[in-house]
């Protein structure tokens, strides 16, 4: 029906938008594809549609065109938190990835690009902390620890990091 429904408003890119995420949801990722990309082509300028792409894209399990979409959806609407706040789960579940498997570095890396996104999520900062006091870099800890008990004085992992901060 949804389809259908389609060719009653062939220009209208928000029922293509609207259709392609139901078949997302729907996991029927390749038609949801094709009409989310038709609403793309209307409006090459439709953030929704580019958001809902990096949906699919990030059920697909491909960070990389994921990140390009939600990107894409950004740069056309400046006001778009939604896509900012996945990219930022995208890089946080890189950075805990590379640290089960010790690439510290790597780690890092990717959860200050989690930042970028999302500068007051106060997590990041404590996860940061946490390499890097684990990795006996107590200056870069203290630091990232200072920065999350300022976002979250009464955050869950408040009090452990006030006794470590207080013990180093």
């Amino acid at each position: 029906e949804l389809k259908k429904s389609l060719k009653v408003g062939p220009e209208l890119i928000w029922l293509h938008n609207n259709v392609g995420d139901i078949l997302r949801q729907n996991k029927d990722y390749n038609d949801a594809y094709l009409t989310l990309i038709k609403a793309i082509r209307l409006d090459s300028s439709y953030s929704p549609s580019y958001y809902n792409i990096g949906l699919l894209y990030l059920e697909k399990k491909d960070d990389n065109n994921a990140i390009e979409y939600f990107q894409k959806a950004y740069q056309y609407d400046k006001t778009d938190t939604d896509s900012l706040f996945q990219l930022s789960k995208i890089y946080q579940r890189k950075g805990y990835e590379k640290f089960v498997n010790g690439k510290i570095d790597d780690a890092i890396t990717e959860y200050k690009k989690a930042i970028e996104y999302t500068p007051s999520a106060a997590d990041i900062y404590y996860n940061i902390g946490v390499i890097y006091s684990q990795s006996q870099n107590n200056k870069e800890a203290k630091e990232y620890f200072q920065k999350y008990i300022q976002l979250n004085p009464g955050g869950p992992n408040a009090a452990t990091v006030k006794l470590w901060l207080k013990n180093h």
